[in-house]
């Protein structure tokens, strides 16, 4: 009986309880909606010590077990408060247990909505942790407020509770949000074309309605290679690079034309690679509006800045492709689907309506998303900062305001305000409706 329990520990091993060697409150995330007048803060609760587990010992056979220590650090506790930056009032919204990202306010239904690492979703409210529809949906790449149910394809509009029935098929695909219309996009290689299946969903009405799918193969390859394509972000287009041995051509179809070819322009453009087995590959990012870089990575000439991006700049709407100096090295291509800006080792540019790259006398770090393809960021002027919003489709610059210190992190802009964080613990909203507002997070509590 002795040697079956010492078998037994051997297979399963012993655990001893944990031991706490020290507990800390910590401050967490500070994050607000651009859709919204309110701060989030998060604190957490840190707990580290050790445990002791009774292991197989591999390295010495003559003592197959012995009794091993193990350190450990987790959170156990996550609390998330709700401050109006006016009034300062404060809410403090239930206790979860993951650390989690936060997605976006719905003010409908007073829900916070999260994600976890797995990008599972979760609403946190004031009386609880809520899960959506019937749990199981995560965010994917769709824009807020839809998530998706995993892994059958339907998608939740997460402020009506309207819900689009597909399949997986459907439900799989590239999204881009055009107004209310909701394309999932899936581009595949069928022999020599390049076959294009979206799938659209019309949700101006608050009801999801299912419009025809859209089903486009590209003409034929009989001789020559595909170099890159994507998808605009307005979800109708769709562009390609071909090289054939008649020279290299970028061309730009609308998924939504009644035309059979669907071609709508077709640009001669300089080839990025030799062959079609050739690395690395060539790149077509959609920066936004009708903005295109069809770039490459190269080991820069003087091997001074590593690899810099080279290639060529586009404006399908303007017909405009300007080849990006080779004296020009981007460093990265930075942003989102339709929202990006180019990084040189001068400081942040774009590309504006003339495919030119237009520079914003400053370096972009961690702008605010404001919209499909607006941000906004601060720049050091007149030893504070001036705050202004990019339009990356038009390159319309706004200038929003400016802020007195340089020490101080923009967190949101609301028409007519801006709301700071100042050191650890303060948020400031400055408007043109009177003079700042200041208000002090929360105690972190225990």
């Amino acid at each position: 009986m002795l040697r079956f329990a010492a078998l037994l520990v051997w297979s399963t091993g012993c655990v001893f309880p944990a031991k706490t060697v020290h507990t800390e409150m910590r401050r967490g995330p500070i994050w607000a909606d651009p859709r919204a007048d309110l701060v989030f803060a998060w604190s957490f609760r840190e707990r580290d010590g050790t445990q002791k587990v009774y292991e197989t010992n591999h390295s010495d056979p003559a003592k197959p077990l012995h009794w091993v220590t193990h350190q450990f650090k987790e959170v156990d506790r996550n609390r998330v408060s709700i401050i109006d930056p006016h009034t300062g009032a404060v809410t403090t919204f239930a206790e979860h247990e993951d650390e989690v990202q936060p997605l976006f306010w719905d003010a409908r239904h007073a829900t916070l909505w999260v994600y976890d690492r797995s990008g599972i979703v979760t609403g946190i409210t004031a009386s609880g942790v809520t899960h959506p529809g019937h749990g199981g949906f995560v965010t994917g790449d769709l824009p807020a407020p839809f998530v998706q149910a995993f892994p059958h394809g339907n998608i939740l509009d997460l402020t009506t509770d309207q819900i689009a029935k597909l399949d997986q098929r459907a439900g799989d695909g590239f999204p881009t949000l055009d107004g209310a219309v909701l394309r999932l996009t899936r581009i595949e290689v069928a022999e020599a074309s390049l076959v294009v299946d979206q799938t659209v969903i019309d949700w101006s009405s608050g009801t999801p309605q299912r419009r025809p799918d859209s089903h486009f193969a590209t003409p034929a390859l009989t001789s020559g290679y595909r170099e890159a394509a994507t998808i605009l972000p307005d979800g109708r287009r769709f562009a390609e690079v071909v090289t054939t041995p008649a020279g290299t051509q970028l061309y730009v179809y609308d998924l939504a034309s009644a035309t059979s070819s669907k071609l709508v322009a077709t640009f001669p453009i300089h080839s990025l690679t030799k062959s079609p087995d050739a690395t690395p590959k060539p790149q077509l990012y959609a920066l936004g509006g009708d903005k295109l870089a069809f770039v490459a990575s190269e080991r820069d000439r003087d091997n001074a800045l590593g690899d810099c991006w080279r290639g060529t700049a586009i404006a399908v709407d303007t017909r405009a492709i300007v080849a990006i100096p080779p004296t020009t090295c981007i460093q990265s291509i930075d942003g989102a689907h339709g929202r990006r800006w180019l990084q040189t080792p001068n400081g942040t540019v774009f590309v504006d309506a003339r495919a030119q790259l237009a520079s914003l006398d400053t370096l972009v770090s961690q702008p605010l998303a404001l919209g499909p393809s607006t941000i906004a960021y601060t720049r050091p002027a007149n030893g504070g900062l001036d705050i202004e919003s990019l339009d990356l489709a038009t390159g319309t610059i706004v200038k929003l305001g400016h802020h007195a210190s340089q020490a101080d992190t923009l967190l949101n802009v609301r028409p007519g305000r801006l709301t700071f964080v100042v050191g650890a613990n303060r948020i400031v909203t400055e408007g043109n409706d009177g003079p700042p507002t200041s208000v002090e997070l929360p105690p972190l509590g225990n």
